[in-house]
């Protein structure tokens, strides 16, 4: 409605619209300027004359972000671009494409004369566009994306998030993710502590830290009860009640 009070030839569809296939065809043909949708147009839609995408539906993945965005980059005749609007920012949390994806490490050993990797050797894998290929598997296997695995992914997806401004995850939250061999550059402040607080949960406390509390007067069941930040708490009290 808005669109179209300014001017704009709007219209919307989603799954059950009936008149879907209809809207859609006259969105190709240009008889519209624009048109929303819900969860139906983010993959296995083409329209190359795509110049403009408006992203308000949140996700936490990269893989769906694309998808979406992608709506837009096609190529086609007369088109110089596309506009990509994302009201949420979520592109912030998302790294996709950049100059380095498309033309590898070592630019000038690609012998493209300017070209991207698959552009040269009548179609075959250039040996940058395998260099490259082979960096990216063997940084995958060294850390994963915590959005792709569950135990990780229901943790972000039932922790509190700041809408309004959530910045990347701190220096200090990057070397504690590194060493559980997790991908930091995926997430927010507010998800890397999620993370985080979830892991220090399962965590158990030392042997020295039991000894400590059996010698304080804990019962074995009560120290067995206990997970590291429990531990640390309990220690933390009796020490502050000058017990040892």
């Amino acid at each position: 409605e808005i669109f179209s009070h300014y001017g704009f030839r709007a219209a919307w569809t989603a799954g059950e619209d009936e008149d879907k296939t209809e809207k859609l065809a006259d969105f190709a043909a240009g008889e519209y300027d624009i048109i929303f949708n819900s969860m139906l147009l983010t993959e296995g839609w083409d329209c190359p004359e795509t110049d403009c995408v408006i992203v308000l539906r949140p996700t936490m993945s990269r893989a769906l972000y694309v998808q979406m965005v992608g709506r837009g980059l096609r190529l086609a005749s007369g088109k110089k671009d596309c506009l990509l609007i994302d009201f949420l920012f979520q592109n912030d949390k998302f790294t996709l494409a950049s100059p380095k994806d498309i033309l590898g490490d070592n630019r000038s050993r690609s012998g493209g004369g300017g070209m991207a990797p698959w552009m040269t050797g009548g179609g075959q894998q250039t040996d940058a566009e395998q260099r490259l290929a082979q960096a990216l598997e063997k940084a995958g296997k060294k850390f994963q994306d915590p959005r792709e695995i569950e135990k990780w992914r229901q943790v972000l997806e039932n922790a509190p998030i700041n809408e309004l401004f959530d910045p990347p995850c701190s220096e200090g939250q990057k070397k504690k993710l590194k060493a559980m061999k997790l991908d930091a550059s995926v997430l927010t402040y507010s998800q890397a502590d999620a993370i985080l607080k979830a892991a220090e949960a399962e965590r158990m406390p030392s042997n020295a830290m039991r000894w400590r509390l059996s010698q304080l007067g804990y019962s074995d069941e009560e120290i067995a009860g206990m997970n590291f930040p429990a531990a640390r708490k309990a220690l933390a009290k009796q020490k502050a009640m000058g017990r040892w």
